[in-house]
């Protein structure tokens, strides 16, 4: 899944028909699609895994026992937060694929792809929530996630609801640029 095609996603049921893009106009889905693409932020996901924490972690040996402990916390910190900031911005450009204005809702819209991304972060151990919240346990962390994905699942899907019963937004007019 990907923020990208979250605001691609919302960019073509805005330009729908109200109640129509479930089911006869573009994107023609239903709204558990933008439910799962906007908890699922790959791009970050991707980034998280592959690049941030190969380079800010490390593999050590302990009573024979291998455990990953975080080298770098600042690098893990800022590296996090810009990929916060990335899910909002790639939903925002998606968004602005279709040339149609942004409403006050997608405010709302582009908060929940980070904040779907603070929960993935939630769940890894060792991980940022080590250095951003000390102290906390695994335990802690993941009952967080899990009511987190269970309000952010409800508030996309709602969302998801409300852009399909709005009617369609004008689209930006065409500037000499």
């Amino acid at each position: 899944m990907s923020s990208l095609a979250y605001g691609m996603l919302t960019a073509k049921r805005v330009a729908a028909p109200a109640g129509k893009s479930q089911t006869e106009a573009a994107p023609a889905v239903k709204t558990y699609v933008d439910t799962l693409t906007a908890l699922v932020p790959g791009e970050a996901l991707a980034l998280y895994a592959g690049v941030v924490v190969p380079n800010v972690t490390s593999s050590i040996s302990v009573h024979g026992r291998k455990s990953t402990v975080i080298v770098d916390p600042g690098l893990l910190g800022w590296s996090c937060a810009g990929l916060l900031v990335l899910t909002s911005a790639l939903y925002v450009m998606g968004r602005y694929q279709k040339n149609v204005r942004l409403t006050g809702w997608d405010a709302l819209r582009a908060l929940v792809p980070p904040a779907a991304f603070a929960a993935w972060m939630l769940v890894q151990a060792p991980g940022v929530w080590d250095a951003w919240w000390h102290g906390s346990s695994t335990a802690e962390r993941v009952v967080v996630a899990a009511f987190a994905a269970v309000a952010l699942g409800i508030l996309a899907t709602c969302l998801g609801r409300q852009v399909d019963q709005a009617p369609p937004v004008p689209a930006v007019a065409a500037s000499g640029l």
